[in-house]
Order: C-alpha cells, then structure tokens, then sequence
C-alpha cells in the first residue's frame, strides 16, 4: 500500500508537465468495445454413441430425470390412439388416471410456494405417487381387456426412448445457467466483502454484539383467514375477477374440462377424443413453452408471451369441434354449471397466501442493502 501511494503521488507530481512525444497516447490503451468477436451461432450433433457401458447408464438416468414428461406424453399418446377404436372403457381409465396425475402436480406446483402447506410436502412425493398412477394405469387397461394393446404400445415406444436415452447428449445452455453464470463472481465477491468485514471487525469485542441472535427470532406462526369477502364497489369485483382469472385460470379450466368429460362419456365418443386431443395439445405446447423458455438457442422464439393467443384459440377450437360432433347441448350444460362457480369464486376470493419467493424477497432485501 505504501508503494501504491507513492505511485500516485509521484504521477500527481508530475501530472502539471506538458506530456511529451515519447509517452504512450493512453487513448490507445482504452479497450476497443466495436472489434469484440459477434454472437457466434453453432449447429453440433446431439448424438453420439457411448463408449462404456458405464456412459450408456450414465446418459440413461439422466436422460430419464431430464425427458420424463417427454416420454411419458409420448408413449400416453401412442396408447391413446390405439385404444380409440375398440377399448372406450379403457380410453377413459386412461385419460382419468392422467387427469389425476395432472391435477397432483398442479397440487403440488402450487403448494410447494406455499408458506401455509409447504409442510405438507417435506419430501419430494413425485418419486412415490408417479409411479403408483402408472402401474395404476397399466392395472386398470390389463383389467379392461386392453392389456395387447398396452404390450404392443411399449414394445413400440420403449426402443425409441432407450435409443434416444442413450445417444443423447447435447447439453444446451440455460436461461438460468447462463444468469448464474454471469452473476457469481458478483456473489463471490459480494461474499468476499462480507467476510473481510467480519474478518477485520471480530477482533473488535463491541462488534460482537451486533450480531443478530438468531435464537430470539419468533416462531412461526398458524392463522387461519377467511379467503372470502363481498367486493364494495363495481371495480373492486372487476380487478378481482382479473387478478384470480390470472392467478387461478388453470385451475377454473380443469373443472370446467373435468365436468364437460364426465358428461361426454356416456353418449358422445368423438366428442370425447375431440376434447382429450385438444387438451393434449395444450399439453404439448405448455410442455414444449417451458422447454423454449430455458434455452438459449430458441428464446428468440419467444420474445413474446404467446399464452394469451394460443390458449384461447385452442378453447375456441375445443368448443368449433364440440358443435360440429352433435355436442354443443353438453358444453352448454357444462358451461351453465360451471360458469356461475368460477365466476363466484373469482368475485369473492380475496385472500393472498405468501409464496416462498416473496418470503425469500422480503429477507433477503434487507441483507443486500447490508453488504
């Protein structure tokens, strides 16, 4: 240190004398920002094959952990169109035991940012609860007579998922990866700071008083509040329809898809694969969206949020078809019990439950202000 400032007083010393022709232009020395390299844009080969045993098993599980959803879409698909001819009993086990398993995890999506549930999931259950709905699944369609067609599904689609669980390779970079990667020397450093500090203050005996106690926070604490209340004036009911619309429009759907299906069984078997082959779309494209948005060699596919342009078109286009198959007495129906429901719900429904994130928000604000 006593070097560094008898560097700058020497340069503040001779700062007044006119610069001569021998000393370096310091513009020169600025870095040129305009000659950096362009984004490079770069077509690899996601496939390759494995050279040990070892690597294929490797590539299996994690293929597995990172195309569940993938594969398992893929083969409920090819289940699905080869049920449709013969087996209506076991077409509707089918869509019924994976209309379970959709609502367990929005169920679980949703709880797990709760901080009134989230003891009730202390434990990662997916591991549990998926595979009993698939051998649920596979025990109803063995039940139903549809067990040929379960065997001749799997011996189809098995060997393509093993073949792409095993060649697969390409790791594509994350929106996620990429921010973390660009933010940890600041964290780093941030950290850094904070320890020296700590560090150059605990030889100080006052300083020690200044450290929080942690045993004295409170505990946490249960209450129970009405999540119902009448709106007082017209816009105050308007801004809540809008806010729960949003906030529970995935679920609103659900009920609704639920009661149109459950009207649709008896009478109207093309009505039926109508509605279940739209909402797979949807399925596909949520599924596909999620995929997009973490990548960072296809987000400029979505520079903007197309949710309310595609999913309201295929609503439009589940009802078209309903119409045009004989069913538009059962989607009235439907909508006439289920409207007034969602509709009451989302007029009353006042109550905001805090999430994990904004209870990590509010005390983690406090501590950047800090360092």
């Amino acid at each position: 240190m006593a070097s560094y400032g008898a560097v700058v007083q020497r340069l503040s010393a001779t700062s007044p004398n006119p610069p001569s022709q021998t000393q370096p232009d310091e513009s020169k020395q600025l870095p040129n920002f305009e000659k950096n390299q362009p984004f490079s844009f770069q077509i690899t080969c996601p496939f390759s094959i494995p050279a040990t045993p070892e690597s294929a098993a490797t590539r299996i599980i994690k293929n597995l952990g990172k195309f569940g959803p993938y594969y398992a879409e893929f083969v409920w698909i090819v289940l699905f169109i080869a049920l449709i001819p013969e087996r209506k009993v076991s077409v509707v086990y089918l869509v019924a035991l994976k209309e379970v398993a959709v609502l367990y995890l929005i169920l679980l999506r949703a709880v797990a940012n709760s901080v009134l549930f989230r003891w009730l999931i202390a434990f990662d259950t997916r591991l549990i609860v998926l595979p009993l709905l698939a051998i649920g699944t596979c025990v109803a369609l063995i039940l139903t007579n549809a067990g040929i067609h379960l065997a001749i599904t799997l011996a189809a689609t098995l060997p393509i998922i093993l073949v792409h669980a095993v060649l697969w390779i390409a790791e594509d970079c994350s929106l996620n990866e990429e921010i973390n990667q660009e933010h940890v020397p600041l964290v780093h450093t941030v950290c850094g700071a904070a320890v020296q500090r700590t560090s150059a203050t605990s030889t100080n005996p006052s300083s020690q008083t200044q450290i929080p106690n942690l045993e004295n926070k409170k505990p946490f604490s249960f209450q129970i509040l009405c999540l119902f209340s009448i709106p007082s004036i017209l816009q105050s009911a308007t801004s809540r329809i809008i806010e729960d619309l949003h906030k529970f429009g995935i679920y609103y759907a659900e009920f609704m898809w639920i009661v149109l299906f459950i009207l649709l069984i008896s009478e109207r078997k093309v009505s039926l694969v109508c509605l279940v082959a739209m909402k797979e779309v949807a399925i596909l494209y949520w599924l596909f969206r999620n995929s997009v948005a973490n990548s960072v060699m296809f987000r400029w596919l979505i520079a903007l949020d197309t949710r309310p342009i595609v999913l309201p078109l295929l609503a439009i286009g589940t009802c078209l078809a309903l119409i045009v198959t004989g069913a538009g007495i059962h989607l009235l129906i439907a909508l006439a019990l289920t409207f007034p429901i969602v509709l009451a719900h989302a007029v009353l429904c006042v109550a905001e439950d805090f999430s994990l994130d904004d209870e990590i928000d509010q005390e983690s604000v406090p501590l950047v202000h800090t360092v």
